[in-house]
């Protein structure tokens, strides 16, 4: 009988050993796959994380986008956060350099408040070049205006502004009128150089696709590559024409910043936009300005759905 307790004991203590290396064996396995999978998984979620120490505002050209940035300039006074325009001491429409980037983004880093800042200039990810404050990049923010409207401004400023004072089709004193019909017809007849609009920075897309030469053409890939960016960096991109969603997105969603607009901010914005609006494209004149601005409208569209749905 005691033979037979000391061989059931003998056999149970087997099978326990055996159990605890299969249990370890498997536990191993799981484990270096995990660390695997861990090593070469490709985040799917946004790089970007809101935070509440640095804004950008990318302010796109040829908009008239003072109005949004004046109330970054009003909050920053009650909101205990630094704003700062950007001082344009060289010409904005260029890519930057390498060390221009990387000065920028060591500027953000050694400010001791939390700031906003906007600029003309053309979006890139903080993360390469951050030394001191690692994770952290900036909530990009932007308005977007309609391409007919915006084409209509870079011809004003392009023909009649006082820059251009020294063409020889510089006309003082010309009523808007007589600029809009000289407008409609070269749209009409789809005479616009794109090659120039290119040289001018005048593409939103090229602004959310990045500092690449490749961004300033109008292309499918420009528009792919700053859909992806919007996606992936930008919390709000908002419209001109809808300044109520907009600001309403902003104080909603970003706020640290803009969580004191005001009932008057938005009255004062959409007042100013709708003097601004007030040119009355005809419907066939959109339709023109569509077949020339072709992937401007497919980024105008994408931003309708993105910000109203």
């Amino acid at each position: 009988m005691s033979d037979l307790f000391h061989l059931l004991k003998n056999l149970i203590r087997r099978i326990n050993k055996r159990n605890f290396l299969v249990s370890l064996w498997c536990f191993l396995v799981v484990f270096l796959l995990f660390h695997y999978w861990l090593s070469n998984y490709n985040i799917k979620e946004p790089v970007q994380k809101q935070n509440d120490r640095w804004l950008i505002y990318t302010e796109l050209p040829y908009s008239e986008s003072s109005a949004y940035t004046h109330i970054l300039e009003r909050l920053s006074k009650i909101g205990r956060f630094s704003y700062t325009s950007h001082p344009y001491r060289t010409k904005w429409n260029r890519i930057l350099k390498e060390s221009e980037k990387e000065n920028l983004v060591t500027w953000f880093e050694y400010q001791p408040m939390e700031k906003a800042y906007n600029r003309k200039m053309l979006f890139f990810d903080f993360s390469p070049y951050l030394k001191y404050t690692k994770d952290i990049t900036p909530t990009y923010i932007s308005v977007l205006r309609k391409p007919i409207d915006r084409l209509f401004l870079w011809y004003l400023e392009t023909n009649y502004s006082q820059t251009a004072q020294k063409k020889k089709y510089f006309i003082p004193g010309k009523e808007l009128q007589i600029v809009k019909d000289e407008f409609k017809l070269k749209l009409e007849k789809l005479h616009f150089n794109i090659s120039g609009l290119s040289t001018s920075f005048f593409f939103s897309t090229a602004f959310f696709c990045g500092q690449n030469l490749e961004c300033l053409k109008p292309s499918r890939y420009a528009y792919e590559k700053a859909v992806k960016n919007i996606e992936q960096f930008y919390t709000v991109v908002g419209l001109y024409e809808d300044a109520n969603t907009t600001l309403s997105s902003f104080k909603r969603l970003i706020p640290r910043f803009l969580g004191k607009i005001t009932e008057t901010d938005i009255e004062a914005v959409i007042r100013k936009t709708q003097l601004s609006m007030a040119y009355n494209w005809k419907t066939e004149e959109e339709a023109q300005a569509r077949k020339l601005l072709v992937f401007e409208y497919e980024l105008y569209d994408f931003v309708t759905r993105r910000l109203k749905g």
